[in-house]
């Protein structure tokens, strides 16, 4: 399994198989598994995905987007592009490579080739670069996680077996910057 995601009752989780990978919908009790999505394609091993209010959002690395399914997995839409620098895209060779939202509900996504997080609106609009973290080398799992007032971002850095802390940076969407 490459990534485990809960909504609503629903349990999900993405499991690499002969053909790329798929994400499956399971019951509470972690049984009924459902193939959902099937095909999706992956970079060094990865494929993540974040649930939150029934959609499930997939860092569909392969593709440079985040790709929205319903808990079915009709495709309910895509943002993203291959872009280089902090702007509205993704910068790397194959990315996004995580996904994860805030308590308010922003989603941030992370690269692994730049290691910049970025904040996006759930309907893909750009919210702007949030922070990077130095030292994280090579194309490699860039695993974040956002603290509950949004303050900030934890990345696994796998290389060193550490968890580093990026302080988030405020955004122009966010008033501040």
């Amino acid at each position: 399994a490459t990534a485990v995601g809960w909504s609503g009752g629903d349990i999900f989780v993405c499991v690499q198989g002969q053909t790329g990978y798929a994400i499956y919908r399971l019951n509470e009790n972690l049984a009924d598994a459902t193939r959902i999505v099937k095909g999706l394609r992956g970079c060094c091993g990865q494929m993540h995905f974040a649930a939150r209010d029934g959609v499930l959002y997939v860092a569909a690395n392969a593709l440079f987007k985040v790709v929205k399914y319903d808990r079915d997995g009709k495709e309910l839409g895509s943002f993203g592009q291959r872009a280089t620098g902090e702007g509205a895209g993704f910068d790397g060779c194959c990315e996004p490579k995580n996904v994860c939202f805030d308590a308010a509900g922003s989603l941030y996504t992370a690269d692994s080739g730049s290691r910049i997080v970025r904040k996006w609106t759930t309907d893909g609009k750009y919210l702007g670069a949030v922070g990077s973290c130095e030292g994280v080398r090579g194309c490699v799992r860039v695993t974040i996680a956002v603290t509950k007032d949004g303050n900030k971002v934890y990345m696994l850095d796998t290389g060193r077996n550490i968890i580093r802390m990026i302080p988030i940076k405020p955004t122009k969407a966010d008033g501040k910057a």
